[in-house]
């Protein structure tokens, strides 16, 4: 499976930033992307990291990114506020096909919070038309925006930091990357065995029944099947299937049947 690790903003437009220690959210998640790619190996030798830069503007970047044709998409953020305020939080799309989207917000919430330490903002759903709602509508994978801290916040850009240059960090994404891929892969594998369930289910036999009748005590019962011109009429412990084209016949041969059989 194939995973597009997108840096948020890009050169010409930074994104929010940390004035104290002159670090912007654009280069702070772009040494995390490459991190991130480098070191995925060791977690997963099998899946694919496509690292993904904004090349023209916010509204073709979908589109961009679609192009890679991925199985899974985390958007690489931070927040900021007033310096002061902290926590983590994913973003997710609101009708996320399967509630992929949300499941794989809730992978990536779980542990990155517990690394960080920080107030627990949980993960939130998004529409088109909120902050951070367009990439999560208009992507054809599953997608989530990871906001980990709030680096305008000095004491969270420095744990940050910290946690960036021991690996844990990137530890920590690698493995919710990974786990994220267990999750789909799983789900894909569910809904093919259910589709073969079904596929080797015996065929439901539906009919209507037009009515019975009787004929020297013995009971006819005249019904059709849904999807058969053919007529089928049970007589005892005989069954005669017969098509319209053909009734008056097999009435008068079923007559005989039913005359002789009363003698």
């Amino acid at each position: 499976m194939r995973v597009a690790v997108v840096i948020g903003h890009s050169n010409k437009d930074e994104g929010a930033r940390n004035k104290n220690y002159e670090m912007s959210e654009f280069r702070f998640n772009q040494q995390l992307a490459h991190d991130i790619d480098h070191n995925f190996y060791e977690h997963n030798m099998v899946d694919e990291i496509r690292i993904v830069y904004r090349e023209t503007n916010y509204q073709d970047l979908p589109i961009q990114i679609n192009g890679l044709n991925p199985d899974l998409i985390v958007s690489l953020h931070c927040n900021d506020f007033n310096e002061e305020v902290n926590g983590c939080e994913m973003l997710y799309y609101h009708k996320s096909k399967n509630e992929d989207g949300k499941k794989i917000a809730q992978i990536f919430q779980n542990k990155i919070v517990k690394l960080f330490d920080n107030k627990d903002r949980g993960i939130k759903p998004k529409t088109s038309e909120d902050r951070g709602g367009y990439l999560l509508r208009y992507t054809n994978a599953p997608c989530i925006i990871a906001e980990p801290f709030f680096i305008d916040n000095d004491e969270e850009y420095l744990k940050a930091r910290e946690l960036f240059d021991s690996g844990e960090l990137t530890a920590a994404y690698c493995e919710c990357i990974d786990d994220a891929l267990k999750y789909l892969k799983g789900r894909v594998m569910r809904d093919i065995n259910l589709e073969i369930e079904v596929l080797q289910k015996p065929p439901i036999e539906m009919k209507i029944v037009w009515g019975t009748a009787k004929h020297n005590g013995i009971e006819m019962e005249i019904s059709q099947g849904v999807a058969s011109t053919n007529l089928h009429f049970i007589i005892g412990d005989k069954h005669y299937a017969v098509d319209a084209a053909d009734i008056a016949t097999k009435l008068f041969e079923m007559q005989e049947g039913i005359d002789n059989g009363a003698s």
